[in-house]
């Protein structure tokens, strides 16, 4: 099963993805998705 990871604490996105997935299969491996960076005011630095 995969854990869906979403962080209160990051600007949220545009959609509706999450800022991370874990798939376990013998390993953890955690996917990131890339999000840019920005202020709490949504403008990119």
């Amino acid at each position: 099963m995969l854990q869906v990871h979403v962080l209160d604490e990051l600007h949220p996105h545009s959609s509706n993805v999450a800022h991370g997935v874990e798939v376990p299969a013998g390993a953890r491996l955690l996917f990131t998705n890339g999000q840019v960076g920005t202020l709490p005011d949504g403008s990119t630095p």
